[in-house]
């Protein structure tokens, strides 16, 4: 059975990593704790957790994905923005699941999958809400892109944001639930002009970290899409085939991306790219 894995990497902060190399992270003040997502919904999770502390469990969902939403279900309750209600219900469909966690895992892997949370144990989670743990409080605020109820959490005692899939070297914007990207323009804009300030940023795919100028390239990527000015690089459209509603639509990847030493890196050496279905541009 495929197995869980976990690092301190702050004070407060704990990152556990699924079966499916998706990275969620237990956040702990002196009373309680915060867990922000639940990658996959491979069975053990709670576990993890629980070996962790004995404290109780606040579970925070930044948006309703397969990779994101689908461990609540051993906890019982969640809180999640409910404009993504829409998405988890796509998502939530249980041979996509399998399908999903097997191509990550591989034909011949064996894993089982937690029951989807079911509606009415989720709670509401709004822009500007504050859960205190004790000496540590996570601020959530919204920033519809990737989905359109998807959420960022602030953990103020480290001065750090999990982007999570909001803003990263990779943003996606290829659903139907996936705003536009002047929408997107727009909301990271007001995250970096009123949102709080932060010195650390941590993510939930690939190397888990980037540095706080991920927001402002990102912004940068998203006002040269609005204006005409990107790379549009024509992608593959069967990418869109991961998707539960798939729609066979050209997608585009706004920078250029090149190989170095065997990693992909956009050609303008900066972190931060955008890849969006042509209706969203």
């Amino acid at each position: 059975m495929a197995r869980f894995t976990h690092e301190r990497i702050s004070d407060h902060i704990v990152r556990i990593v699924d079966p499916c190399k998706v990275a969620v992270y237990l956040v702990t003040g002196g009373e309680r704790c915060v867990l922000l997502d639940t990658g996959c919904g491979c069975v053990g999770l709670r576990n993890e957790v629980e070996s962790l502390t004995d404290l109780p469990v606040t579970v925070l969902v930044t948006h309703g994905h397969v990779d994101h939403a689908f461990g609540a279900g051993e906890f019982g309750e969640a809180f999640i923005n409910m404009s993504d209600v829409p998405v988890y219900l796509d998502h939530s469909d249980n041979a996509y699941r399998k399908q999903f966690v097997r191509a990550i895992l591989g034909e011949g892997a064996s894993f089982e999958l937690v029951d989807p949370l079911p509606l009415e144990r989720f709670s509401p989670l709004r822009d500007g809400d504050i859960f205190d743990l004790g000496g540590v409080a996570v601020r959530v605020l919204s920033v519809p892109g990737h989905t359109m109820g998807m959420m960022v959490a602030y953990i103020d005692a480290d001065e750090t944001m999990l982007l999570g899939d909001a803003c990263g070297p990779g943003t996606i914007l290829l659903e139907d639930c996936s705003m536009p990207v002047d929408v997107y323009y727009r909301a990271l804009c007001h995250l970096e002009q009123e949102g709080p300030r932060f010195t650390r940023v941590l993510r939930n795919h690939g190397t888990f970290e980037s540095s706080p100028a991920l927001l402002p390239n990102v912004i940068e990527v998203c006002r040269r899409i609005l204006n005409g000015e990107d790379d549009r690089v024509l992608l593959d459209a069967s990418l869109g085939a991961i998707l539960p509603r798939s729609r066979n639509l050209p997608i585009y990847q706004a920078v250029k991306t090149v190989y170095r030493d065997g990693h992909p890196v956009c050609a303008d050496g900066l972190e931060g790219n955008v890849t969006y279905r042509f209706d969203k541009a």
